[in-house]
């Protein structure tokens, strides 16, 4: 919840649920969530390094949107291969990760359990 959520209707909902927010400091993350940071980050890892892949065959397919800016000149910018392609994309990746392990055998999903304490 940011300031701009601020109304008597959740000051009354956070009364009635004895609920307080706390808000954490900016680039807390890897500190109050260190589980989250690590295994993401390795998700972002290969998201990235498939992406990557994607592109370079858009690039190789001669593939890109071909649309015209108003001053007539070509955007320049590869065809968006769509929703289902990202989606796709995301599970493949989780299910990378998840497949994974480090040297030890762990995967990264318990070896981020075991950095948490």
């Amino acid at each position: 919840c940011g300031g701009h959520n601020a109304s008597q209707e959740l000051d009354g909902a956070l009364a009635e649920t004895n609920t307080a927010i706390n808000y954490f400091p900016p680039c807390a993350t890897d500190l109050v969530q260190p589980a989250d940071s690590f295994v993401i980050s390795k998700i972002k890892d290969e998201w990235t390094r498939r992406w990557d892949l994607k592109k370079f065959e858009l690039i190789q397919g001669d593939e890109w949107s071909n649309t015209v800016r108003a001053g007539g000149n070509w955007s320049g910018k590869l065809r968006n291969p769509g929703k289902a392609y990202f989606l796709q994309l995301a599970a493949d990746c989780v299910r990378a990760v998840n497949s994974m392990r480090d040297s030890n055998g762990l995967t990264y999903a318990r070896k981020a359990m075991i950095r948490c304490g």
